[in-house]
Parts: structure tokens; sequence; C-alpha cells
């Protein structure tokens, strides 16, 4: 899955050409409509309040920089005093996309700065992670016999094909970690690298917040039968697929995230939940109802359906808020 991803020459997500949007597999809401930036952006702003002097706005996984170029123009037309102090970091891989947002965000040039992950040494401010867990490699498992045994990826016949192994130490450990294992007979996922970033990225940030929007569900949910085959899936042409071996490097492969063991591991290193719930009602208690007023809404109007609407975005994808306070407070 890793080198399906992010291969440097052939991995899906290191590629010259675009994957999200309407000529690309997937949309996200950033591409879907700038309304998500702008309700995001009063709550970026709100939050700001609680920090004292400048501070960092640091995006996970910026892709086109669609939702920087939101966020910091709501900022700029709506709370210029943010907007001066603000400094916005964008996080992405792939150089060519990186590229792209330089000219997308020609007029925030002051503002935005494209470090390396392992530049970021500490910081303190907000960190948006909008669909970027999603993108980290996982294990796949499957019980049987009442025991975990992780699948791994033979090439054969000029084929892949899938083979069964007793699992790993780390997977082992990691469903130690979550208490419990998926029923008899059925499949999931292990986000073990998702997971150790997520504690990478917990300890950087000594205050303020993170903000997480992803698609997942809870351990219970996950480790039920629910998803008797797990939650692993590939995407192209916005379509979905389960044949996860076809077309390697040109298919994004994806997995719903299991929050309760993310909000585990921010309880244990001292960050407090502020929310966790659905995307539609974050949306709609900071004011994307209020962006639609006026007749000449139409088009808005159109897209915030796609983000509201229960079996588009509004229930599928949940809104994790975390909040550190400074040791010394």
């Amino acid at each position: 899955m890793e080198l399906c991803l992010y291969h440097p020459q052939w991995g899906y997500y290191l590629q010259p050409k675009a994957r999200q949007g309407k000529a690309g597999d997937y949309f996200t809401a950033p591409t879907l409509s700038p309304l998500f930036g702008k309700v995001l952006a009063k709550w970026v702003s709100k939050a700001s309040e609680e920090i004292k002097g400048n501070l960092s706005v640091l995006e996970l996984g910026s892709g086109e920089g669609y939702l920087a170029k939101d966020i910091l123009s709501a900022l700029k037309e709506r709370d210029p005093f943010l907007f001066e102090r603000i400094e916005y970091l964008s996080l992405e891989k792939n150089p060519h996309l990186i590229q792209r947002q330089r000219k997308l965000l020609r007029e925030f040039e002051e503002k935005v700065r494209w470090p390396l992950w392992e530049e970021i040494k500490e910081m303190r401010g907000i960190v948006i992670g909008n669909e970027f867990f999603d993108a980290f490699p996982v294990e796949r498992v499957k019980v049987r016999d009442g025991k975990l045994w992780e699948i791994r990826i033979d090439f054969s016949k000029d084929e892949f094909r899938e083979l069964l192994f007793p699992a790993s130490k780390p997977v082992e450990e990691y469903f130690q970690y979550l208490g419990n294992i998926p029923p008899e007979g059925t499949f999931s996922e292990a986000h073990i690298l998702g997971l150790k970033f997520f504690e990478e990225l917990l300890q950087k940030l000594k205050e303020k917040f993170i903000v997480l929007i992803d698609y997942g569900y809870t351990t219970s949910e996950l480790l039920s039968r629910l998803f008797p085959e797990g939650t692993l899936r590939a995407y192209k042409n916005h379509r979905v697929f389960n044949d996860l071996l076809s077309d390697p490097g040109e298919r994004d492969l994806t997995s719903s995230l299991n929050f309760t063991v993310f909000i585990k591991k921010a309880e244990e290193l001292g960050w407090k939940v502020l929310r966790f719930g659905e995307l539609d009602k974050f949306l709609i208690d900071w004011g994307i109802l209020e962006e639609l007023e006026g007749e000449d809404k139409i088009k808005e109007r159109l897209q915030a359906k796609i983000l509201l609407l229960p079996q588009m975005m509004g229930k599928v994808f949940k809104v994790l808020i975390l909040k550190k306070e400074v040791q010394n407070e």
C-alpha cells in the first residue's frame, strides 16, 4: 500500500496529475466549494482568541491549496487582525502540488511557508487535518479461528494475490491497545503508521488546537459486523472498488479512521477533546446557513447540500477537535 501511494516515481499521491476534483478520482470538501474553508475560518478566528501573540496554522496534506486559499481569503476579509499575526504552514509531499499551490497562493506569499515535516520542531497554534490520516498505509488483517492473521501480497504468474501470515507483533499490539479484535471471519485494518505520525504531531504542537476532519468510526463500530470486509477500498474516476490489487499506483487506496484510537492517544498525552461529531452539525453550528442567505446564492446552496446531506458528507465525515494548554497554565 505504501509503494502504491508513495513510490517516488509511480506512487499515486506523488504523480503530477491532479487526483481531486471533477477531472480526478474523488472530491474533497475544499474542491467542492469555498464554503467549507469560509466556515472553518470562522472557527479558526474564534479559537485564535485563546492564543496570545503570533501563531501558526499548519495544514496537513494541503493538496492543491484550495483550503489554504479559502481560509486565508476569509480571514483577510473578516479578521484582518488575526490575518496579520498568523503564519500558514502548508505540509505537502507532492512537489508538483506545491508548485500549483505557489501559483494559487501568490497573493499570500508573505504568509505561507512549505516546511518539511522534519523541519517542524515545535509550534503553537492550530493544526488542520482534512482527509489526511485516511491516506496513511494500513495493515489489513483477518480473524480466523479466533486469531489475528495479517494479509500480505505475493506476486506470481504475472498477478498479485493475497496470503495470510500470523499477525506481526506491531499488529498484535495495536489490537491489544484497542482492547478487542474483530469478529470471527471478518477483516479490519491496523492504523499503525497513522497513529505513529499522530503521536509525533501531538508532541510537536505545544499548544493549542488540532482539528481533524475525515470519514471514520469508533472502535465499537469498526470491530462489529457492520464492516465484514473492513473499510479498505480503492477509488478511481469517482467510483469505489473492492478490488485492491488492480492498477497499482493508479487508484487511491484509503480506509476509514478509527477515531477512538486517536482520541485515546491524545488523552494519554494530555490533550482534551472539545468536540467529536458529524460534519453537518459542525458546519451548521459555525454558520454555513448564514453563508447561504441571499437570492444570488443558488450555486452555494447546491454545494452546501453535498457537505450537509447525511448520505453525502454530512454524517459520513466526523470532526474531532482537540485542545492542549501550555504546561505552566
